[in-house]
Parts: structure tokens; sequence; C-alpha cells
């Protein structure tokens, strides 16, 4: 149950999106990692943001940003584990490879399609090269609510609030 209202969740929205859209970004150090003046990103409750230059490609939410970050970022991550990459794997293989035979499979059986698997990978190093911003959000209803919102109000492409 809520703390607060919806109405009171509701008036929270444009300041979060505001303080999103103002945090400084972790980006790539010479390592490969996530860091922003030599801090990594921390282990806090709330919603992220990927982008790749300045525009905003995917929201996620979660109880803790850096870890999430790093899973998405995983080259051998899974279909459950690195949804951003597994989003821009499908629609690239829509757009690019119309004719594979990939129309009403799950995502599981979609990970087996050699294309698909090829796709995915390179979604995963395009998904590493990205960086991130986030909001502190404790509460997972205000997360929940808020992820929704960002990514109407960013114009995220490759979010999917589809059941699966």
């Amino acid at each position: 149950m809520p703390n607060m209202s919806f109405d009171d969740m509701e008036k929270k929205l444009p300041e979060y999106l505001k303080e999103l859209k103002a945090c400084e970004p972790f980006t790539l150090d010479e390592r490969g990692n996530l860091r922003r003046n030599d801090k990594p990103l921390p282990k806090v409750e709330g919603v992220y943001c990927f982008y790749e230059g300045d525009k905003p490609l995917y929201v996620g939410r979660t109880d803790n940003i850096r870890n999430r970050v790093l899973q998405q970022r995983r080259l051998g991550g899974r279909h459950n584990s690195a949804a951003f990459a597994f989003n821009i794997a499908k629609k690239d293989i829509g757009e690019d490879h119309p004719n594979e035979e990939v129309d009403g499979l799950k995502r599981g059986e979609l990970s087996k399609n050699h294309v698909f698997d090829w796709l995915f990978t390179e979604a995963k190093m395009r998904v590493r090269k990205m960086s991130v911003r986030f909001v502190e959000i404790q509460d997972s209803n205000e997360q929940a609510i808020f992820e929704v919102y960002a990514h109407m109000k960013l114009g995220t492409p490759f979010n999917d609030f589809s059941n699966h």
C-alpha cells in the first residue's frame, strides 16, 4: 500500500523528471567503467536512464542502480537481465531482417535464433558505451509510476511495457 495518495505522487513526477535530466551523467572511463568525478554509480533505489549522446533511449527502475545498470551492460546477460539490449535487438531484427521467422516467438525462443543472438550481442556492446543518469526514489510505487511517466515524457524508444 502506498504511503501517499496517487495525487500526491503525481505532483512529484515533474520534479523527479527535472532531477533526472539535471543529473550529471555517469560516463565510461578508460577501463570501461561508468563513473562520474571518479566515483561509481551508487547502490541506491531509483529510476535510471541510458543516454546515447544527449538522446535518452531507455528508462528502468531498480532497488540497486549500480547492480542493475551493470546487468544491463554485461555481455553475457540474457534476455531477462539485459532487457534494454534485448529490446534493441528485437527492434533491429524487425527492421533489418524482415525475412527472419521471429513473429510470435516468446523471449526464450527468440534468444535461440542465430540472427537475433548476433543482434543481441551487438546491442549489448552498444549499451556498454552509453552514459547513465538517475534519480533516487525509494518507494517502489513511485518508481513504477515515474518509470512510465519518464518514458512518455522523454520519448525513450526502447521501453516496452507489454506483458511477456
